[in-house]
C-alpha cells in the first residue's frame, strides 16, 4: 500500500520470490516488465504458467495528479503484451480491488481450507479469531 513498507520487507517472502526468480527466470516462467514513458510509471512481477498469466507483485510511481493511474495503466498495458504472446489469462490472483473489476472480465471463488488436529491451542486460536473479528465488525475497526 501506499506509504508503507513493501512486502520484500518481510526476509523470508524476499528470499522465496529470489529463489524463485533464480531457478525459474531461464525457463520463461517469470516475467518482469517496467512500464515507463520518461518516467518509470510501474514494475510488474509475473508468474507464468500453462498460458497463464499470474500477478505475484507490483510497484508504481505514484504522482500528485490525482487522476493518473499507474496501475490501471500498467495492467492494461501488460494484458496486451501478454495477449499478443499467446497468454490465455491474466490472473490478478486474490483479493477484490477496484482495478481487478475494472480490467477483468471474468472472475472465480478462490476457496481456503484449513486442516488440523483437534488441539487446545488451534480451539484457542478459532475463539481469538472469532472476537477479533466480531469486534472488527461491530467497531468497524480493520487496525488490530
Amino acid at each position: 500500500s501506499k506509504g508503507k513498507k513493501g512486502s520484500f520487507a518481510n526476509p523470508i517472502w524476499e528470499h522465496f520470490h529470489r529463489t524463485l526468480i533464480q531457478e525459474r527466470f531461464k525457463a520463461g516462467e517469470i516475467q518482469m516488465l517496467k512500464i515507463s514513458n520518461s518516467d518509470d510509471i510501474a514494475f510488474l512481477f509475473n508468474y507464468i504458467w500453462r498460458g497463464k498469466v499470474y500477478v505475484l507483485q507490483m510497484g508504481f510511481h505514484y504522482t500528485e495528479n490525482k487522476r493518473f493511474k499507474p496501475g490501471y495503466v500498467a495492467h492494461a498495458m501488460a494484458i496486451v503484451h501478454n495477449k499478443a504472446k499467446g497468454m490465455a489469462i491474466y490472473d490478478f490472483m486474490h483479493g477484490e480491488s477496484r482495478y481487478k473489476k475494472s480490467l477483468s472480465n471474468k472472475s472465480t471463488n478462490l476457496y481456503w481450507v484449513v486442516l488440523q488436529r483437534q488441539r487446545l491451542k488451534f480451539s484457542v486460536e478459532k475463539i481469538a479469531v472469532s472476537v477479533v473479528r466480531r469486534f472488527r465488525k461491530i467497531t468497524g475497526n480493520k487496525g488490530i
